[in-house]
């Protein structure tokens, strides 16, 4: 995963002017948004299967920590229906099924930075 989102990066317009932050589990994702003094622009969680509801805890995370961060689930569950209702329980903006290609994230990504830009002033 780590590969695929160096080249997500990659595509992005200015992309190489990004921070971006990578962690191992849900937990240190969710301490990292806690402890942040700056709001992240843009968080994407993986939703493992077996379901583990950690990755919508950092959706939620994102959320109550700052209203205008957006977010992305990722999950390979076949249920789409089910995944589908997780994302909007969690109230996720964005959401990608596995197996996907990069330039369909790269899209997903700047439709969601291109939200929040015309929000902000």
């Amino acid at each position: 995963m780590r590969e695929m989102m160096r080249a997500i990066i990659g595509c992005l317009p200015g992309g190489s002017d990004l921070d971006v932050f990578d962690y191992d589990n849900a937990d240190s994702a969710i301490e990292a948004i806690r402890a942040s003094e700056i709001p992240f622009d843009l968080v994407i969680s993986v939703l493992q299967i077996p379901v583990n509801l950690l990755g919508l805890e950092v959706i939620r995370e994102a959320h109550e920590r700052s209203p205008d961060t957006k977010t992305m689930l990722i999950s390979g569950m076949a249920d789409l229906i089910r995944l589908s209702r997780l994302a909007q329980a969690a109230k996720a903006d964005a959401l990608l099924s596995k197996p996907f290609k990069v330039f369909e994230v790269c899209d997903k990504i700047r439709e969601l930075l291109e939200l929040q830009e015309a929000v902000l002033p």
